[in-house]
Parts: structure tokens; sequence; C-alpha cells
């Protein structure tokens, strides 16, 4: 069974107003789904957001939904924090690289790469070779990041 990750706690598309926002990822993870959220550490406090410091969090928010979160560290500042100390969640930091191996041991993989058993592929909807997002390469991948959940749940499971 292929896992589906709502990418920034999207569920029918993308959703600029709703992105990052913590109620809107607790909705997400009580409909079933884990979720990609954009972490910043900035001036030694914790934030969700993509661009910017947009919702502020404490560690606590995060580890009760550790289970769940799939944490993209968006500065070397967040990555470091992490590391430091020896966080228990599931994080990874990239920019442009193909593959980006998460704090777990998975392949966060971009569309149109090659997808193994350990990979991830997110926003499979913008690879054109798998518009019809039922791709077998997908079914095969661990999991699936997606700004379209729903749609990914009924055809990969």
């Amino acid at each position: 069974m292929t896992l589906i990750i709502s990418h920034r706690g999207n569920i029918h598309g993308p959703d600029l107003i709703n992105e990052n926002r913590p109620a809107q990822i607790d909705l997400v993870i009580s409909l079933g789904f884990e979720c990609e959220i954009d972490l910043r550490y900035d001036n030694k406090e914790l934030f969700l957001g993509h661009d910017k410091s947009d919702y502020q969090i404490d560690y606590k928010w995060l580890l009760d939904r550790s289970d769940y979160l799939w944490v993209h560290c968006k500065s070397f500042q967040t990555l470091n924090k992490l590391i430091a100390i020896n966080s228990i969640l599931q994080f990874f930091w990239h920019q442009s690289d193909d593959y980006a191996l998460t704090s777990r041991g998975y392949l966060w993989t971009f569309p149109g790469c090659n997808l193994g058993e350990k990979s991830i592929a997110v926003l499979p909807e913008k690879d054109e070779s798998k518009k019809n997002w039922n791709d077998e390469s997908l079914k095969k991948s661990y999991g699936v990041c997606t700004d379209y959940p729903k749609i990914f749940k009924e055809k990969l499971i």
C-alpha cells in the first residue's frame, strides 16, 4: 500500500490561504493522511511557512504530531537545529536536488526522477508521464506527496 502525504496540508489542490496552517494540518491528519510541512527556525523560534515565517509553533506541537509529519527544513538553521536536538521527527532539506535523504532513510524524490521502494514521489501531478495519476511506479514507491491526496488515495489504494 502506498502512503499518501498531503503537501503543506492541501486536500483538493493548491490552497495558498491554508497551506502550512496548523489547523489545516490537524484536519489533514484527522482525515487519515500524513502531511509535509515547511518548518523555519528564526530568532530561536519555530514557524510554519513556505516563503516566510507565517505560523509560530512550539516543538511540542511538532512532537505531538511526529508520527504524521514530514518536515521540510526551509533553511540550514532549521536543519541544524533539528540535528542538534537529535529530533525524532522525519525531516529533510533540499534545494533543487533530484533526491534528498530524510532523517529516517527515505528518498524525497522530485517529479520525473526514478522511484524505488523507499521513494516518496513528490508532486507526481507535475510529471507529464504520470498525468493519469495511476502509474505503476507510484504504486511501487513507499509514498506520494501531493496537493491532491484524496484523488491519489482513490487511485493508488
